[in-house]
């Protein structure tokens, strides 16, 4: 089976766990440096394929060193209407790469933007995760199945984004979710937990946040 081609973002929030994020990563992605997110590549010993944002929390060093070194660079001006990490998913969708995982998008001093990539992936009916060592978020659609491999004894909660949520079949929960019901704003379906190595969840109606989360 061919594997998707995958595109790796880098961006400027916590990235705590090196090695994890290094085993991440396999030969043939395309990797972006959202902005700050490059100062994670050079400190992981990283040369992106691409760089871009605005630059005002890369450091000077770092940018010199990519233009030195023939990384391509795309500048934005710092009064624009978008985040960062919207251009650069933007960009990686335009390259026609099917899979995006973004790295470096959770933590750091700005809850506001923490919240922003989040719910960002709301906007792109496409195979996007956000994810670290602790925490792995996807975007859930009706009729399109989300498949947890090898998270067995994590949380599973559903934050769910559209006024109403129905749920498919699940496999694989404590709590299986079939044709059950959660509103915006409920907390009901937080906290569920992955009991097998293959878990499965599908939505009949409505979009959700599907979060993974180590105990």
């Amino acid at each position: 089976m061919n594997q998707l081609k995958r595109a790796i973002l880098f961006c400027n929030g916590e990235l705590n766990n090196k090695d994890f994020h290094i085993a991440l990563l396999k030969k043939d992605d395309f990797i972006i440096a959202v902005d700050g997110g490059g100062n994670h590549c050079q400190n992981l010993g990283i040369k992106p394929n691409l760089a871009l944002g605005d630059f005002d929390s890369l450091a000077l060093n770092t940018l010199n060193f990519y233009r030195e070194n023939q990384v391509e660079t795309l500048t934005y001006p710092c009064d624009k209407d978008y985040i960062d990490l919207a251009l650069g998913i933007e960009e990686a969708i335009k390259r026609n790469y099917e899979e995006i995982i973004i790295l470096g998008a959770l933590g750091g001093k700005r809850r506001d933007m923490e919240l922003g990539n989040i719910l960002l992936l709301s906007k792109y009916k496409k195979d996007i995760t956000i994810i670290n060592e602790n925490t792995s978020i996807k975007m859930m659609y009706p009729q399109k199945k989300l498949v947890i491999n090898n998270e067995k004894n994590k949380y599973f909660s559903l934050i769910p984004l559209s006024k109403k949520v129905v749920t498919g079949e699940s496999h694989g929960l404590k709590y299986q979710l079939l044709d059950l019901e959660f509103t915006f704003g409920e907390t009901r379906s937080i906290s569920n937990e992955i009991l097998a190595n293959k878990c499965q969840v599908i939505l009949k109606s409505g979009e959700a946040l599907g979060i993974c989360q180590k105990k």
